[in-house]
């Protein structure tokens, strides 16, 4: 977990800082320790506030230490957003059991699937995001952003807005990085909105 972490972050010092702290962290162990959740969520708010920055304004990044709700707070001026994570995975995948077995058998190999991931975008984000309004209820001061973490070259943005267009009301806004990019599903305008896949140069 990020020290002293009531502070608020310029993102890529935030992304530096939790690199540094679990550098040393075997990855069957990172990904398998509830202990690391909350790194795991401080990365998917650094590359997002990154992205942010780079395409809309210049923020900060807070983690919320508690395991409450939100997961992080986003500083843009004077105004502080709250923000919800979800992570989306290929279904039926554990990323725990994965490098558990990738520690076992280094050599083991690894499917890439980019097209299944195009195709099947849409209904994993659609699952990842009903499951989020589930749990919170009355969500619509909350900000979500989707991690999708799975193989994709491209992701199509008109066809997954149509996928979760019942939630255009559920949350504030809603917000989708990969490892590289990232886009605006739902926005308002205190926060702005970026309607195609940029690419977050996070060096």
């Amino acid at each position: 977990m990020v020290k002293n972490n009531d502070n608020y972050y310029n993102p890529s010092d935030l992304l530096d800082i939790i690199a540094k702290e679990n550098e040393s962290v075997p990855l069957e162990i990172f990904f398998n320790k509830p202990k690391y959740q909350k790194a795991i969520e401080t990365w998917c708010a650094a590359v997002f506030g990154i992205g942010y920055s780079e395409y809309l304004k210049t923020c900060k990044v807070k983690i919320n230490k508690a395991n409450s709700s939100p997961d992080f707070f986003l500083k843009v001026g004077n105004q502080v957003f709250e923000f919800e994570i979800t992570e989306v995975q290929e279904e039926g995948r554990k990323r725990g059991d994965y490098y558990k077995k990738l520690k076992r058998n280094p050599n083991m190999l690894t499917p890439y699937r980019p097209e299944k991931g195009r195709q099947k975008a849409p209904e994993w984000i659609y699952e990842g995001i009903k499951k989020k309004a589930r749990h919170y209820g009355d969500c619509r001061g909350l900000n979500l952003l989707v991690y999708a973490n799975f193989s994709v070259t491209t992701l199509e943005r008109n066809k997954i807005l149509n996928a979760v267009k019942e939630f255009k009301e559920t949350f504030s806004s809603v917000w989708v990085i990969t490892n590289s990019h990232i886009c605006s599903l739902f926005s308002n305008k205190a926060l702005g909105e970026i309607t195609c896949w940029c690419v977050i140069h996070r060096n």
